[in-house]
């Protein structure tokens, strides 16, 4: 503890004229260093001897490696200075009596450390978003010959009588599709027996071998049911429940061929009585639910036909229910009794064609009222409708027409709002935009919904960029170690000093509100407790056989003993701040000279009068301190004297830190005033200089861990 500014003994305790009076107040040990080391780890721990004595060492544990073989790890470095220095503030007014008092202030050992540490630096996330489109036109142009999109369901009678049927039909694809070849069509083909599944086969336009596939579809075999559910099942084909994903396309025109040589369910439904699908309803009606019944779904069939059942001889059961949902649909048909197919199908092919000239597939789908269509230049305010990307026209326009549809297709919405997809640390967040930083003011963060919330919407099809420090929890508590002394700690982040922690003394940490922020380099000094100071010497020469001692704030007595020219106080008479008022006569037979029993350190002597004038003529010989020249008068008041003294004179220095107690190879250097010296001995982690050193010589020693394997 500093003592410069300590009121004086005389002032303080009133010491009457006619007594010589004295009163000196001895400060705290002062020995500094500052520890560190890679790891920011605690640095505290005892020292553990790991290496036998060594003179001038540079590496404890070397026999068997060269410095080039040294992968540097942690680093500890230390910081002596030769001699512990104290300063002695006295009191002296020429008094009757002679006597001399002395006041010692008790104080423990103490070290000055700092331990250094580097707050964590969070890592960082980048998230991209895709900002929303306004959409991208398109011109499409058709004449009237193009098609649209075809999904055609045949039903086929898998039962014992249509060997010849299915013959007659299979190799019919080209008559078919003979009107409907252009457009973007697909066959499913499924069999009058629920038994046999939902989907029998699929052909595409772009298949290669759809004639073959049509043909294999078709010869389905007469071992299906003779109960023939050719409603149910033409259902149960559109819905596609059997298959992975629906077949039919949402944009389509859909169209059911019945190909059977009896009724539904036999006869007008008869063996399916009480059956939901036992009536024409029950197909008619679930077209009605999917597409728009006789504009773009209809049922054709080759059956037995009741207007020419007389006719069609081969077949046993006239194909009631079919012809009522051919009917009910604008679609056509053809006898199943015929020796060839080819006609019958061509007409279909054409009632289907009638259907798909009035429907147009564009490429995109297009935004929901942004479709403008011209018919041979002029524009079309009416007269069609847009479904999916199929551009549908109420009438079918004439021959050769002329006709471009233009559109906005791709519109997604612009947002301004962007969801993170971790936790941020909202200081230090960058958002670019198209790659170009913003500017921090035009976007915010709310750590509630973790989003990132831009002042202006960025615009459409833009590209969105935001980094930012993942909000991990940042230490707030670092280590200083127990034996700390209270009031001491100090911190500074960055450089500049911190008040904003809280010191656990009996944990042995600092806790800081809030944590440092990222990467901040943490500086903590502190004051660490050692041993208390028993020892105090007495600094003016008298006849100390004599010796009192007193508690100056009880007066009560207190035991000590002599040794050396110090008073030595028992262990358990200590407290820490505690102050003692010593009392002896003067030896000195000469006025105003007195013998200090230490030398003062040079230059550092200072003498003022009681009026606040300095004195500059005193004269010191060694200890002895004449003030004679002065001029001063007794009964005057009190004479301050101030100066340095040597406390103690060190040559040995432990090294302590828990890194000390592993098997790392180590490699020491050591500097005495900054130039490196091998006059020392190492015995474990204790370095002495033999040879001595000067008073205050600054001692640095560094300790270099190699790197673990």
């Amino acid at each position: 503890m500093n003592t410069k500014n300590m009121p004086l003994f005389a002032l303080r305790y009133g010491l009457v004229p006619g007594l010589l009076a004295l009163a000196i107040s001895c400060g705290k040990e002062k020995v500094n260093f500052v520890e560190h080391s890679d790891d920011h780890s605690a640095l505290s721990g005892d020292a553990a001897s790991k290496a036998g004595k060594k003179s001038g060492s540079g590496d404890a544990n070397a026999a068997n490696s060269s410095e080039a073989s040294f992968a540097l790890g942690d680093r500890i470095e230390r910081n002596f200075v030769s001699s512990r220095q104290d300063h002695a503030n006295l009191g002296l007014e020429l008094t009757s009596s002679g006597d001399l008092l002395q006041r010692v202030t008790m104080s423990g050992h103490s070290s000055n450390l700092t331990a250094n540490y580097t707050q964590i630096t969070r890592p960082e996330a980048t998230d991209i978003f895709a900002q929303g489109s306004n959409g991208q036109s398109a011109t499409e142009n058709f004449q009237q010959s193009t098609m649209g999109v075809l999904d055609l369901l045949v039903v086929i009678d898998s039962s014992g009588s249509m060997t010849e049927e299915q013959v007659n039909l299979a190799n019919k694809l080209n008559p078919l599709m003979s009107y409907v070849a252009q457009s973007d069509w697909q066959i499913g083909i499924v069999t009058t027996d629920p038994a046999a599944g939902c989907m029998r086969r699929i052909i595409r336009k772009a298949d290669l071998d759809r004639d073959a596939a049509f043909a294999q579809g078709i010869n389905a075999g007469i071992a299906g049911s003779g109960n023939e559910r050719g409603i149910l099942q033409a259902v149960n084909g559109l819905k596609g429940e059997c298959l992975s994903s629906p077949w039919l396309r949402s944009n389509s025109t859909v169209a059911v061929l019945i190909v059977s040589d009896e009724d539904n369910c036999s006869a007008n439904g008869g063996d399916c009585a009480g059956q939901p699908y036992a009536t024409p309803d029950y197909l008619t009606n679930y077209l009605a639910s999917i597409r728009s019944v006789g504009t773009n779904a209809r049922v054709y069939g080759l059956i037995k036909h009741p207007s020419a059942a007389a006719a069609c001889t081969t077949a046993a059961n006239t194909g009631t229910q079919y012809a009522q949902a051919i009917t009910a649909t604008n679609g056509t048909w053809g006898s199943i009794c015929d020796g060839d197919y080819s006609g019958t199908l061509q007409s279909i092919s054409q009632n289907i064609s009638v259907i798909l000239q009035s429907q147009f597939a564009l490429q995109h789908t297009p935004v929901a009222g942004s479709v403008s269509v011209t018919m041979n230049g002029t524009p079309m305010s009416s007269g069609y409708s847009v479904t999916g990307n199929v551009l549908n026209f109420t009438s079918a326009p004439s021959a050769s027409a002329q006709i471009a549809a233009s559109y906005l297709y791709g519109q997604t919405p612009l947002v301004n709002q962007f969801t993170l997809a971790q936790s941020a640390v909202a200081s230090g967040m960058r958002a670019y935009v198209n790659d170009v930083q913003v500017d921090s003011s035009t976007f915010s963060y709310n750590s509630g919904n973790n989003k990132v919330t831009f002042t202006s919407t960025p615009p459409s099809d833009s590209n969105i960029r935001v980094i930012y420090r993942r909000n991990i929890a940042l230490p707030t508590s670092f280590a200083i170690g127990t034996g700390v002394k209270n009031g001491s700690v100090t911190a500074s982040l960055n450089g500049a000093a911190s008040s904003a922690f809280t010191v656990d003394y009996a944990g042995g940490n600092v806790n800081f509100n809030p944590a440092p922020p990222d990467a901040a380099a943490i500086a903590i000094s502190y004051s660490k407790i050692g041993d208390p100071i028993l020892s105090y010497p007495l600094l003016l020469s008298g006849n100390e056989g004599q010796l009192e001692a007193n508690d100056a704030a009880t007066s009560a007595a207190v035991p000590f003993s002599l040794a050396s020219g110090s008073v030595v106080f028992p262990a358990n008479e200590f407290r820490d701040g505690r102050v003692i008022l010593l009392k002896y006569p003067s030896a000195s037979t000469t006025p105003w000279t007195e013998h200090l029993a230490v030398t003062p350190v040079a230059g550092s002597i200072k003498v003022t009068g009681p009026t606040g004038v300095a004195c500059t003529s005193f004269v010191l010989s060694g200890s002895e301190l004449n003030l004679a020249p002065c001029g001063f008068t007794a009964g005057a008041g009190v004479v301050a004297i101030e100066f340095d003294y040597i406390l103690e004179r060190i040559t040995s220095f432990a090294m302590d830190d828990p890194l000390f107690q592993s098997d790392k190879r180590q490699q020491w250097t050591v500097w005495v005033n900054d130039v490196e010296s091998k006059g020392y001995e190492k015995a474990g982690t204790v370095i002495s200089f033999p040879g001595g050193l000067s008073d205050g010589a600054r001692i640095r020693v560094e300790v270099l861990f190699a790197k673990a394997n």
